[in-house]
């Protein structure tokens, strides 16, 4: 972006916030190029919010009339409440900001001190971030729903026809969660795939490797279905529609606190209403399902502790790969970072 280009975006941004701050009572200051501090009491931003942070719309439309080598220009915003710790607010505020931008931007995104975040907005694509902060929350409850002792299964849904993605990112996946629990908490877990249609690129993987996948791994919707009850962890990878899996009672019987979701395409207007609220991870910016997985992996894997084998790793690999189309699109820093992982 040019000097002047970068300029024009934030004198259009500063003036309208000037507007807005005569009219609803905050202060503001630039901290940083492109960032700004909003101060107000908490009787003001509870207008804000019942209005759905509406007040800000008009900076976020002016904006995207603007764009840079054919990307649009997002405008994301974080607010933070609950503590009269200056730092810990602070801080906080940061950390909503950087979700609203890992997810896309144009969004809100409200951090209550020692509660999960509320997110208001669009979810715009725009160029990948490296940050890990959304993916290691969300990581973070599927790894303490895994300690519980009552949790024995987990069963992994991708799409129908499932490509070597959906297929890589639900195995490689499938595979460290039973490893870190036997590793972390000393428990054993098993998993299993509940797919039982393949693209033809994938069943050809799959016949060609068949020594290398335990048996009864992939189950049929009528075996998860009499599997599944309230202690089974529940996870749809490559997608995030319920009804592109096969089993269409898929989470029935199970908690919403258990069903957890790892998707890099656009979720539509499809209700999530049968997971619960910072389950999902949803990265439009990443290149693949399998990205994502391999990012999770990374996150707690150490010199000492590797929770994957080769054949994993390159299953991982072979989804990335294929949905990159051989790292010709969808590739960012971090995609090239993971497939050295």
């Amino acid at each position: 972006m040019v000097q002047e280009d970068f300029f024009k975006y934030q004198i259009t941004a500063v003036n309208l916030l000037e507007e807005i701050s005569s009219k609803m009572n905050f202060s503001y200051k630039q901290y940083a190029n492109g960032k700004f501090l909003l101060i107000t009491n908490y009787e003001n931003f509870a207008k804000f919010r019942t209005k759905n942070f509406d007040t800000f719309k008009e900076i976020e439309t002016k904006l995207s009339n603007y764009k840079v080598a054919n990307q649009p220009i997002t405008f994301s915003i974080g607010f933070a409440y609950g503590t009269d710790e200056i730092l810990k607010l602070n801080q906080l505020a940061k950390d909503a900001l950087l979700f609203s931008k890992t997810r896309g931007g144009n969004q809100v995104t409200v951090f209550k001190y020692g509660n999960k975040p509320i997110v208001y907005g669009s979810n715009m694509e725009i160029e990948p971030s490296i940050s890990r902060s959304e993916l290691n929350y969300v990581s973070k409850n599927l790894l303490n729903r895994l300690k519980k002792p009552e949790i024995k299964n987990i069963i992994i849904y991708g799409h129908k026809f499932s490509d070597l993605d959906a297929l890589g990112s639900a195995y490689g996946l499938g595979h460290f969660l039973v490893n870190y629990s036997k590793y972390k908490y000393k428990q054993k877990k098993n998993f299993y795939i509940q797919n039982s249609t393949f693209d033809t690129t994938t069943e050809m993987f799959i016949r060609a490797n068949i020594n290398f996948f335990p048996d009864k791994i992939f189950i049929k919707p009528s075996v998860a279905k009499k599997m599944t009850d309230e202690n089974t962890i529940v996870i749809m990878v490559d997608t995030a529609d319920r009804k592109r899996i096969e089993n269409e009672d898929a989470f029935a019987k199970t908690k919403p606190e258990n069903v957890f979701i790892f998707d890099h395409h656009r979720i539509g207007d499809q209700n999530l209403e049968f997971i619960s609220s910072g389950n999902e991870y949803i990265d439009t910016t990443t290149s693949s399902t399998s990205e994502i997985v391999t990012d999770i992996i990374n996150l707690y894997t150490t010199s000492e502790v590797k929770f994957i084998d080769s054949f994993i790793a390159q299953m991982l690999l072979n989804g990335i790969y294929m949905d990159t189309k051989q790292f010709s699109k969808s590739t960012s820093t971090k995609t090239l970072m993971q497939q050295h992982f």
